[in-house]
């Protein structure tokens, strides 16, 4: 049994079979007691975002410049992948389902995340594109405090 950190919300649900969950938010990170060890899930989450980030920019700057596709379109696309991926992880019932969802999951949102200045400067000019994407971005973390 061990006590780990988690710093992301949505690996929370990585000790949901933990026969003890205790969860405490403390200073942004939450506390949580489990049966099993967590590190491949958030070493898969560190890479597969890494990769996520990369590859969002390379696949968005391609269809922008080649088949003329508008960046708004790749965002689009981006967030039905992800929210796809968020849907099928949260009724994972079973650990090696855990394997395929954590990396589909984070590796989305990491396309997501980079594709999101851009277009935020493409669509609202770069006078205000400061305090606007700082405000949008906020609005995530606002949203899983009031929804979640």
């Amino acid at each position: 049994m061990t006590w780990m950190h988690v710093h992301h919300p949505m690996l929370l649900q990585v000790a949901e079979g933990a026969t003890d969950l205790r969860t405490k938010e403390w200073s942004g990170t939450w506390l949580v007691r489990a049966d099993y060890d967590a590190a491949p899930f958030t070493t898969f989450s560190s890479i597969f975002q890494s990769l996520g980030r990369l590859s969002g920019g390379v696949v968005s700057e391609y269809n922008l410049q080649v088949h003329g596709t508008s960046r708004a379109t790749s965002f689009g696309i981006w967030v039905a992948m992800f929210s796809l991926s968020s849907i099928v992880f949260a009724f994972t019932d079973s650990i090696g389902m855990l394997y395929v969802t954590v990396p589909m999951s984070t590796f989305t949102f990491g396309g997501v995340i980079t594709i999101f200045a851009p277009l935020c400067s493409e669509l609202f000019g770069l006078l205000n594109m400061g305090m606007i994407y700082t405000v949008l971005r906020a609005s995530v973390f606002v949203g899983s405090l009031v929804f979640g």
